[in-house]
């Protein structure tokens, strides 16, 4: 086949890689679909049609092309978007198929430890990674291997591999190969580390190595699953690396054999291991002080403690998306006479029950509060800490493991009614019920996130 025409969807920078390679061959880029801002300024530089990923379907459905190449793209992509391209969907999967369906594969692979891992260029259906296979190379995974490390390999694969995949496609040799069967695991985005990631001291010394491994995805990078941690006296700690010492042990699995700072050096099932825990992204007094001592003894949960905080996780993830976004996008209110408090000072917190509120329904109360607010400060858009006995009760069940407020956005115009403030405080208020709260590492595995706490906040 000569010179072609395609178009390319996805977020990943390995997608600029490719189209340069493209644009060297001398093919066509018909129109990029992508919200990476790095993406889209490469795209406006090289002037190449640059489209919102939720409106590719539409655009498509008025250009002729031959190919659409999705790269490190996480959208599930339409039938009809699939079809628009006249020779195919091509997909590029960062490890081999059938063996590994879904997101955030290289991370699982050290998790389970897996020896082999690669990439896969495929078919696309509407069935999610299980298209005909085009082109696929694997590679070793390194025994020190971290989810960064082994990202970078499947990114330098990905290039190398699409070289071939447009080869083939040049020279009429494009040959697709049936997967060999169903996926053996898909991996969805909501699902997580058992425990959220906590580390059972039980478990042998390696095993613990593969855990901090597999979630080390880099400092200037998001971590999707989890931050690695230990639990002692009901609080969490994150944990940023893990060494394992070959010294002889033969104490309770769990036990500090010492405290240095950070560092701390403790008993796993086989041999210790040295841990340095992590300085959490923003500091605030809902951070626990580090309270280890030699001595101590990090207990693990029981098997039914950890299958109880596994579904609180799995559920609270399900809902991590949205709950990005409004912490992204969080307005703090600005108060006269208030400041912000200087951190080495611990806050007085005082209660003041509201007896006018008696016999107002959850919204009305709510949105009663926040209109004072917005008429006192005359600022129409703001973001409030919101916490209730759903939130409590699961942050009681399981310390240190999820966020105990919410921020609730409560946004009107001049001229809206008291009713229209209350109905939209019901709808924030009805979601909420249905996502609790979210995991309290998330500000902390996302670089653009302020978990910082507000000025104001309502506990109902």
């Amino acid at each position: 086949m000569d010179g072609f025409k395609c178009a390319l969807v996805g977020d990943g920078l390995l997608l600029v890689e490719c189209a340069q390679l493209l644009l060297g061959r001398s093919h066509e880029i018909a129109l990029i679909a992508s919200a990476n801002p790095h993406i889209r300024k490469w795209a406006q530089t090289h002037h190449l049609l640059l489209v919102e990923p939720d409106r590719l379907d539409e655009e498509l459905s008025g250009l002729s092309c031959d190919w659409l190449f999705s790269i490190a793209n996480l959208r599930v992509l339409s039938g009809s978007t699939l079809q628009s391209a006249r020779h195919g969907a091509i997909n590029f999967h960062d490890a081999l198929l059938p063996e590994q369906a879904g997101l955030n594969t290289p991370a699982w692979a050290i998790l389970e430890g897996r020896q082999q891992h690669g990439v896969t260029w495929h078919a696309m259906t509407e069935k999610v990674d299980a298209g005909a296979i085009y082109v696929q190379t694997s590679f070793e995974i390194a025994p020190d291997e971290t989810a960064f490390t082994l990202n970078s390999k499947c990114f330098e694969a990905g290039i190398s591999s699409f070289g071939q995949l447009v080869e083939a496609i040049e020279q009429d040799r494009l040959v697709p190969q049936r997967q060999a069967g169903e996926p053996h695991k898909v991996y969805r985005r909501a699902d997580r580390p058992i425990a959220a990631a906590t580390l059972d001291f039980t478990k042998p010394a390696e095993e613990l190595d593969r855990l901090v491994r597999a979630l080390d995805f880099g400092d200037n990078y998001p971590n999707p699953l989890a931050t690695p941690k230990l639990r002692h006296d009901h609080a969490t700690y994150q944990i940023k690396n893990l060494a394992i010492l070959n010294d002889a042990t033969a104490v309770q699995p769990g036990t500090v054999l010492a405290v240095e700072g950070d560092t701390l050096k403790v008993a796993a099932a086989d041999r210790p291991v040295l841990l340095t825990l992590a300085h959490p992204r923003q500091q605030d007094s809902r951070r626990p002080r580090v309270s280890i001592r030699t001595g101590d003894v990090l207990s693990a949960a029981s098997p039914h403690e950890r299958d109880n905080l596994s579904a609180a996780v799995a559920k609270a993830a399900r809902h991590e998306t949205d709950f990005r976004r409004k912490l992204a996008d969080r307005i703090d209110i600005s108060l006269n006479d208030i400041k912000d408090r200087e951190m080495a000072v611990e806050p007085d917190w005082q209660a003041i029950p509201l007896a006018g509120c008696d016999g107002l329904s959850r919204s009305e109360r709510i949105a009663l509060i926040c209109a004072f607010l917005a008429r006192s400060t005359q600022q129409m858009c703001f973001d409030v800490a919101y916490s209730c006995d759903g939130i409590s009760n699961l942050c009681s069940a399981h310390p240190g493991y999820f966020s105990s407020s919410v921020p609730l956005r409560f946004e009107v115009g001049e001229t809206a009614t008291p009713q229209e403030a209350v109905v939209m405080v019901h709808e924030r208020l009805s979601r909420f019920d249905r996502q609790i709260t979210y995991l309290s590492d998330l500000a902390d595995r996302y670089g653009d996130l302020d978990d910082s706490p507000l000025t104001c906040g309502i506990v109902d």
